[in-house]
């Protein structure tokens, strides 16, 4: 999951067909009563309230890793060896999951889950993964994923200076987030072509909320194959229903292979052996992996804000997407199955448990009142120091800002038209407009290019599965701007959302991607198609609030890039930078934690497996997959299946690997428990865990009942 800050979000639904990551739409709920950024302030012990040590968390950076730290918690101090074996390891899996290198042949293992997005574009006539899994017996039956790619960070550098340089002269707020997204755009384009080699590529992140800018560069792998992956059943297993909980029984894993270009297995040195005695409770663990986002150094203003509009915005939104994407599996099952609308489900159910785990920390008086406190301590501290003194009033002009966005939100964000989250018809008529305007305009004609591709190439969904996700988005209108609203009355006319959603839909063209060329060569100004119809009546209303917003977006932004130099003045290095879908390192422990009234053991076993499946009657999600329904000749029972730990992860870090000190593969990371769920705001390691699967689960399902010897073997397993 990208990040969600006070700007991403407003950026989101900012144009009518332009949103593509779901934790990034929100819908604020009606302005409470106080103030958004005032925090609850019920009578607590003052002890429960005190900042910790590691509010900010332990996803630390590998320039700037605590050395001392380590030598301090573990008696281990790593050398610069270690620290590249540990990154040159490590991939981002596509743009939305971690990997690693896991044998001296290019084998790269990660989650079943984050197979999910890519096994259906390799599977054959009568194929079904999710039912028998796959395994390539021989390295020719390894199957290219088309699109599908790993990026291996080869170095970090420092270049705040660049980036500050082309800011100055610049006056504005939005001149400022100009000049910077230029700045990154050129030093990218810059150090990507310098490289004089097409693998690689450079990519400028903000750190410390702009206090600090790094180049990343990173060698992009394009062609990797699926080697491995195990059926739905036992790669998920319990489902939506044990998805962020534990004891867990999931081998949640995946295998694959990069190939170099001449077509051979990746001759590599950077990968990490498999740890055959795996790891014991109390073990120093490490995660290497590319956590998405978090909100750690935001102002408690702007946590208010999550909590009370964008945490319930987004539910609001998926809810009623996964309700019309259910309603449709239940009218046309068959449709519903080639479609994997399934998958779809399970991805906005994952989001939900997500935003819910998170807004219950939120609310939590304990979590929120020790950001608060944290905030506290941090102006204090910036009013003692004479050269810093006056940033401590950028907290206040922060909050100035969430004021005026939470007044101008409800309205802008009844307008979400995505074709990914919603309506396809839709999603064309905007960029059918947005065409014809550009051309009216004199744009240049690669950008009418763009903008005519990008709505005959919005994929074709069914009918009655429009219809819903039209009737939806009237519903995000009705949400957004209130049924007593002009344009709402104007636009349902009386109708339900259903039933206005089944009339246009009747009365436009837009829901075939054949016609959009076809519309596109008449004369669009007399057309009364519906879909059109729809969008340009809610135009002139969106318009002018979408340039509020985003002055509003570049204020905050320019705000909390003035704060983080100097909270970065305060505290140094000693916090770790929010998480940025960058490589991190998180130290932890092997370590159960206080459980429904007992203890969660740090391991289950296969034997759990069992029992959980014979509780459940084996009924859905707790059915297993027909070779797993008896215990697999030569597995023992006894083997640890999946395990937890104290390190620190979020949205990003699955597929990550769990390592030991000596670097070795003691587990993969595929999730959190519950209680890890506010991590996205503070880390606590009380009761939070992450969640792996262990590799000796991992070798022994290679082994049984899949036969996979020759991955065995490569991995080093005996």
């Amino acid at each position: 999951m990208r990040p969600a800050s006070l700007s991403l979000v407003w950026l989101s639904v900012l144009s009518l067909g332009a949103c593509s990551h779901a934790a990034q739409i929100a819908i604020p709920a009606p302005a409470p009563r106080v103030p958004p950024y005032a925090p609850a302030a019920p009578a607590l012990d003052s002890a429960a309230l005190r900042p910790g040590r590691f509010d900010a968390g332990k996803m630390w950076t590998f320039d700037h890793p605590p050395f001392d730290y380590f030598q301090e918690a573990y008696g281990f101090r790593p050398d610069s060896t270690w620290l590249a074996h540990a990154r040159l390891g490590a991939l981002r899996f596509a743009t939305y999951c971690s990997a690693s290198f896991v044998s001296s042949r290019g084998l790269v293992l990660t989650n079943h889950h984050c197979s999910r997005e890519n096994t259906g574009t390799v599977l054959r006539p009568g194929e079904n993964f999710d039912s028998t899994g796959f395994y390539a017996a021989t390295e020719a039956d390894e199957r290219r994923v088309p699109g599908l790619f790993v990026e291996q960070l080869l170095s970090i550098a420092d270049v705040t200076t660049e980036i500050d340089g082309a800011l100055r002269g610049a006056t504005g707020d939005q001149a400022i987030a100009q000049a910077r997204q230029q700045a990154i755009e050129a030093l990218e384009q810059q150090r990507s072509a310098a490289a004089h080699d097409s693998t690689i590529r450079v990519e400028v992140v903000s750190l410390y909320q702009g206090a600090e800018y790094s180049a990343y560069t990173y060698r992009r792998y394009n062609d990797v194959r699926l080697v491995f992956v195990p059926e739905l059943g036992i790669g998920y297993f319990g489902g939506d229903d044990d998805n962020f909980t534990y004891p867990r029984y999931d081998l949640d894993f995946s295998i694959y292979r990069v190939y170099d270009p001449a077509g051979h297995p990746l001759a590599t040195t950077d990968y990490f052996r498999m740890s055959g005695a795996g790891a014991s409770a109390g073990d120093a663990v490490f995660v290497v992996g590319n956590p998405a986002s978090t909100s750690r150094l935001e102002t408690v203003a702007q946590l208010a804000y999550s909590r009370d509009v964008r945490s319930p915005a987004i539910l609001g939104i998926l809810k009623s997407r996964i309700a019309a994407l259910e309603s449709f599996e239940r009218e046309e099952p068959a449709v519903a199955a080639a479609r994997r609308t399934r998958t779809q489900v399970f991805g906005y159910a994952n989001t939900v448990k997500s935003e819910e785990g998170q807004l219950d920390g939120l609310r939590d008086p304990v979590l929120f009142g020790r950001r608060a406190a944290g905030e506290a301590a941090f102006r204090t501290q910036l009013v003692r120091r004479p050269a810093v003194a006056a940033r401590a009033a950028l907290i206040d002009s922060i909050a100035e800002v969430v004021r005026e966005v939470t007044a101008i939100g409800p309205r802008i964000y009844g307008f979400i038209q995505s074709p990914e989250l919603g309506s396809a018809t839709l999603g064309r008529a905007a960029l059918v407009l947005r065409y014809v305007s550009a051309k009216a305009a004199g744009a240049p004609t690669a950008q009418l290019d763009r903008l005519r591709q990008g709505a005959a190439e919005i994929p074709n969904k069914p009918l009655a599965l429009e219809r819903r996700l039209v009737a939806a988005q009237l519903g995000d209108l009705v949400r957004g701007l209130g049924a007593g609203d002009t344009l709402v009355i104007a636009v349902l006319a009386g109708r339900s959302p259903d039933a206005a959603a089944a009339d246009l839909l009747a009365h436009t063209r837009l829901a075939d991607s054949a016609h959009v060329e076809e519309l596109l060569a008449g004369d669009l100004s007399a057309s009364n198609d519906a879909a059109l119809a729809y969008v340009r009546r809610v135009t002139p209303v969106i318009a002018p609030l979408r340039e509020r917003a985003r002055a509003l977006s570049a204020r905050a932004d320019n705000l909390a890039a003035r704060l983080g130099r100097a909270r970065f003045d305060v505290y140094g290095r000693t916090l770790p930078p929010d998480a940025t879908f960058t490589l991190r390192l998180a130290d932890g422990r092997v370590a159960g934690y206080p459980y429904n009234g007992t203890r969660a053991p740090p391991f289950t076993t296969f034997y759990g497996m069992y029992e959980r499946y014979a509780a459940m009657g084996g009924a859905a999600p707790w059915s297993l997959p027909l070779r797993w329904r008896r215990p697999p000749a030569g597995l023992d029972l006894g083997t640890p299946l999946d395990l937890v730990s104290t390190n620190d992860i979020i949205g990003g870090n699955s597929g990550s690997p769990l390592l030991n000190r000596n670097l070795e593969v003691v587990g993969l990371i595929f999730d959190g428990n519950v209680e890890s769920l506010p991590g996205e705001f503070i880390y606590t390691d009380e009761r939070a865990r992450a969640v792996s699967v262990d590799v000796r689960g991992i070798l022994a399902a290679l082994r049984a009942p899949y036969g996979a010897a020759r991955i065995v073997s490569e991995l080093g397993g005996r």
